[in-house]
C-alpha cells in the first residue's frame, strides 16, 4: 500500500488553518467550507453578543459559550476529515489527483509571518533619531498650580442621575393617582 497523503499532516495542517488539511488532501470544495462555516459562525455570534449584551448580561454569556462550542465543534471536525480523507486515499477508498492550489495560501502565510519575525529579531528594535530632540518645542510648566477640589465619596456620577428631594421645588407636591378598577 502506497502512502499518498499523510494523515498526520494532514491533521495537523487542519489544526493550523481551518480547511488547510482538506485543500492537503486535494479537496477544495471541503476547506473552503469549513472555512466558511467557521467564518460565518464566529462573524455570527461576534455581531450577536454585543446587542444581546445590552439586553442581558447572561444572555451573551451563553451565546458566547455556545458560540465557542460551535466554533470548536467545526473546528474539531475539520480536523478529523483531514485525518480520515487521508486515511481514506491511503486505502484506495477515496480518489487523489493533487494537492489544491489552495494549499499555498495558508503555507505562504505562515512563511511571510516567520520571515517577517526573523527580520525583526535580527534587526533589532529601530533607535531613537539622534540629534532631532532639538525640534521638539518645550512646554511651558505652569509656575502656580491649584489643586483640584477632593472628590465627593458620598455620592458617585452614577447617583447625580436621580433627583434627590433637595433637587425639586419647595412647593413641589406629588401628584395623587387614582387606581381605575373599572375592567
Amino acid at each position: 500500500m502506497k502512502k499518498l497523503r499523510n494523515p498526520w499532516v494532514a491533521a495537523l495542517c487542519s489544526l493550523l488553518w481551518i480547511g488547510w488539511g482538506q485543500w492537503y488532501n486535494g479537496r477544495t470544495n471541503d476547506g473552503l467550507f469549513y472555512l466558511g462555516a467557521y467564518m460565518v459562525s464566529a462573524v455570527l455570534a461576534t455581531f450577536l453578543v454585543v446587542p444581546l449584551f445590552l439586553v442581558s448580561f447572561w444572555a451573551s454569556v451563553l451565546l458566547i459559550l455556545l458560540s465557542t462550542l460551535v466554533v470548536l465543534g467545526i473546528f474539531g471536525h475539520s480536523i478529523y476529515d483531514a485525518y480520515r480523507t487521508a486515511d481514506r486515499i491511503n486505502r484506495g477508498e477515496a480518489a487523489f489527483t493533487r494537492k489544491s492550489r489552495l494549499f499555498w495560501v495558508p503555507a505562504s502565510v505562515y512563511v511571510l509571518v516567520i520571515v517577517m519575525i526573523a527580520a525583526i529579531l535580527l534587526i533589532g528594535p529601530v533607535p531613537p533619531a539622534e540629534g532631532h530632540a532639538d525640534a521638539i518645542p518645550e512646554t511651558p510648566v505652569p509656575t502656580t498650580a491649584t489643586t483640584p477640589a477632593a472628590p465627593d465619596t458620598q455620592r458617585t456620577e452614577f447617583f447625580d442621575l436621580f433627583l434627590t428631594k433637595e433637587d425639586l421645588p419647595a412647593d413641589y407636591a406629588p401628584p395623587r393617582y387614582k387606581l381605575d378598577t373599572r375592567v
